[in-house]
């Protein structure tokens, strides 16, 4: 049975105002993975039209696609850090660009470790942006009395308690979170059940970016090349590890 978190902490107490800037880090957006396997553009579009159908109805729709799709789908079999496989999945973000970074490049690895192909060097490109988030409704886990739980409510392998928490949260009517990032020594992560929180409607237009990425087994490569420089962020496999072991998520 997982420590409850939000009663040691009499978490009601400490629901109040958030409002932020908040990164998130996606595949790619304009490279559709679906057009290789069509002749053309019409059947393409077919195509697009029945992955569609398939899909969890959207709702949300007044919201750009990336705002609203994380709320379509439920977590993965083993559920997310704030989520059990059966619910709603929620939104999860960064304050800092290199956060959000770090948390793709943990799950890459992931990928290809918990995958049977024989991987040699995976490219992709990926998409960073940033929205604005606001709400009456929010709780910092960064700060006391939460704080003293941060090895559970970040923990790098076991969800169990952060899901507790997450479920808490959810009865309690909270609708977006701070916590500190399992996977970088710095960093604040966000999490969002309810997609109220969004102050527009869409990502600020200016904060696009694209990012491209070589994974392999030993690292995973961001770079992001503009008219002044290049920037380039690397992540050692290493980095992730916990007591010689790359923590798988359970």
């Amino acid at each position: 049975m997982p420590i409850n978190i939000w009663k040691r902490c009499d978490g009601q107490a400490y629901i109040k105002n958030l409002e932020a800037k908040v990164w998130r880090v996606v595949e790619a957006q304009h490279i559709s993975a679906t057009r290789k396997l069509v002749d053309s553009v019409e059947e393409h579009a077919i195509l697009e039209a029945l992955v569609e159908k398939a899909k969890p109805p959207a709702q949300y729709t007044d919201l750009h696609y990336l705002l609203y799709t994380p709320f379509r789908y439920p977590p993965l079999q083993y559920g997310s850090r704030f989520g059990k496989a059966l619910q709603c999945s929620l939104w999860y973000g960064s304050l800092e660009l290199e956060a959000a970074l770090t948390e793709v490049a943990y799950h890459r690895f992931l990928f290809l470790l918990g995958s049977t192909a024989q991987f040699s060097i995976v490219e992709t490109q990926f998409s960073a942006f940033a929205v604005d988030i606001r709400t009456s409704h929010g709780v910092d886990l960064t700060k006391p009395l939460f704080n003293q739980y941060e090895y559970l409510i970040s923990s790098p392998k076991d969800y169990s308690a952060s899901q507790a928490l997450g479920d808490a949260m959810r009865k309690n009517k909270v609708e977006a979170f701070f916590y500190k990032t399992a996977r970088a020594k710095q960093g604040t992560n966000v999490g969002i059940f309810s997609p109220e929180v969004f102050y527009t409607k869409k990502p600020q237009a200016s904060s696009y970016q694209t990012w491209h990425c070589v994974s392999s087994l030993t690292a995973v490569e961001f770079t992001r090349q503009n008219l002044m420089k290049v920037n380039c962020q690397i992540f050692l496999a290493e980095r992730f590890m916990v007591d010689g072991i790359f923590p798988m998520p359970a």
